[in-house]
């Protein structure tokens, strides 16, 4: 699972990749300026993960 501000660039790439985009929710941080971000979450299905990937760390 992650989360990514909206609209970033960043969801592109997560895309490319196989992750699947579930909600959004509000970040829970804010922009200097004050804003609080829309995030975009998005979990990776389980045939897309690599091998190793659920080992612990």
């Amino acid at each position: 699972m992650l989360d990514v501000v909206e609209s970033a660039p960043a969801e592109r790439l997560y895309r490319a990749a196989g992750w699947v985009r579930t909600g959004t929710a509000l970040a829970g941080w804010r922009f200097p300026d004050g804003r609080e971000p829309v995030a975009a979450l998005y979990r990776l299905p389980i045939t897309q993960r690599r091998k190793g990937d659920d080992t612990p760390r």
